[in-house]
């Protein structure tokens, strides 16, 4: 974002923004009204925190980059399948 800060100021006519409103105001609008422009876009907003996955006791954030991540490991099967659960 540091990079786009002076033709962004320049687009918009303001003086200073801070990373906050263009994080929460300016990127979430842009992307919804550029859907066919931002389609292959990938957004990594700071994680908000973590969860403990129970069957490793491994932490997961919970960021898109970790989210992203999470879903392309190997899925689980479904206790159904398990022997024990019949």
């Amino acid at each position: 974002m540091y990079a786009a800060r002076p033709e962004m100021l320049k687009l918009s006519g303001r003086d200073s923004f801070t990373d906050s409103y263009f994080s929460q105001q300016v990127l979430p609008l842009f992307l919804q009204r550029n859907p066919d422009l931002t389609v292959r876009w990938k957004v990594a907003y700071d994680k908000r925190g973590s969860v403990i996955q129970p069957h490793t006791g491994h932490s997961v954030g919970l960021g898109a980059v970790d989210v992203d991540r999470m879903q392309k490991q190997k899925s689980l099967m479904p206790m159904t399948h398990l022997s024990s659960f019949k």
